[in-house]
């Protein structure tokens, strides 16, 4: 009878440790996870930017394209450009493309009126101090 209580013991204690080894792995999974997980997103976090993200809109053929960066210190420098892209033969197609240069927030909104359906999206390349930036939107699907 002590034998089986021991044993029992025993085996109760394994168990507990190995489910508390379990969870604090678990508990310790996304401690190196290097991005912010927003709206089924990843955004990457960056060293210099606190914001930044890109978005498309459609109304009939009228398509407005947004962008918007943040530097962390607004003395910092952003440049860049946004593109409207256009899905053609296998590739995506720049269709527009709106340059900024300045010191501080980048916020872009541009209207474009296509003459031709099929899916666009918007991508922004930027260097905010040194640090590249590149987003690409959701896509849309424009009917015409």
């Amino acid at each position: 009878m002590k034998k089986k209580l021991i044993s029992l013991s025993f085996i109760v204690l394994i168990v507990f440790a190995q489910s508390t080894f379990a969870f604090g792995t678990n508990e310790n999974k996304y401690q190196y996870d290097n991005t912010a997980h927003v709206e089924n997103h990843i955004i990457p976090l960056w060293t210099n930017t606190s914001t930044a993200y890109s978005s498309l809109e459609s109304n009939g053929n009228i398509i407005t394209a947004y962008a918007n960066i943040r530097p962390k210190n607004n003395t910092m420098h952003v440049t860049g450009a946004m593109y409207l892209q256009q899905y053609n033969s296998g590739r995506w197609v720049n269709k527009a493309k709106w340059p900024f240069n300045k010191n501080g927030n980048v916020f872009l909104s541009t209207t474009y009126s296509a003459y031709s359906g099929g899916k666009y999206r918007v991508k922004i390349e930027a260097t905010v101090n040194k640090e590249v930036i590149s987003l690409i939107s959701n896509e849309k699907y424009v009917k015409l």
